[in-house]
């Protein structure tokens, strides 16, 4: 498994893992309080969405401790960066 790590096959079972993180109680409660990890907008539920601060791309897995609430256009513009990358940026 280490050895696909961002490969096709790493992001596929890694977006299937944060699509059912997303149902989770945890994910409810950090959208329900939540603010952009970047730009820290406060946002609204429905405006949230989950972002992997180590990219999946760049070998980043589904882990809570991975997982930040970002507002759409910081999620869109950091893509596959790494964060130092686009905090810098």
């Amino acid at each position: 498994m280490l050895d696909d790590i961002g490969t096709e096959a790493h992001i596929k079972r890694e977006k299937a893992k944060a699509k059912q993180l997303r149902r989770t109680r945890w994910w409810a409660q950090k959208r329900a309080a939540a603010h952009c990890f970047y730009c820290r907008t406060p946002l609204l539920p429905e405006q949230v969405t989950m972002d992997h601060v180590v990219a999946l791309g760049q070998g980043g897995h589904t882990t809570k401790s991975n997982i930040v609430t970002a507002c759409h256009n910081c999620n869109q513009t950091k893509k596959d960066r790494h964060i130092v990358d686009y905090l810098l940026s």
